[in-house]
């Protein structure tokens, strides 16, 4: 979503205006039913999500038949990479 968001908005990485979520979100859900139907001439596909909703999660790898793949990160290493990654230094308090 969040990239989504910048290409569609050509603004900064989490500058995402309201008014463009059911916009956003349409091409979202566009693009996981392209998963989904298997439609286009791909191999393989990462739907990656950082939500921490397990209900959501397990519902949407069920209906892609896909696996889920946990990616067990600390807060410590998640914050380290925050501090290098140029245009995120600032969002270390969010």
């Amino acid at each position: 979503m969040d990239r989504l968001f910048a290409a569609v908005t050509m603004l900064p990485e989490y500058d995402k205006p309201d008014a463009l979520l059911p916009n956003v979100r349409a091409m979202h859900n566009a693009l996981v039913d392209n998963v989904r139907t298997r439609y286009g001439r791909w191999h393989w596909a990462w739907v990656i999500t950082g939500g921490a909703d397990t209900y959501s999660r397990e519902r949407l790898a069920e209906d892609l038949g896909t696996e889920l793949v946990f990616c067990d990160v600390s807060r410590e290493e998640c914050m380290k990479r925050l501090a290098v990654h140029e245009s995120r230094r600032y969002r270390q308090d969010e």
